[in-house]
């Protein structure tokens, strides 16, 4: 299910963004750094636009 975390040996290490339809085993997934990163990179923007 979108949204759902990916959790692998015990650790937070993504989640899942997308699930196709017609093969529900098959989908995609974003890495925890890359959210991390993009959350700085917002809270960097922010803060200059103040």
């Amino acid at each position: 299910m979108s949204g759902s975390p990916i959790i692998q040996d015990g650790k937070l290490i993504g989640a899942v963004t997308h699930v196709l339809v017609n093969q529900p085993q098959r989908g995609y997934g974003i890495f925890i750094e890359n959210m991390l990163s993009a959350m700085d990179m917002q809270a960097l923007t922010s803060d200059t636009a103040a």
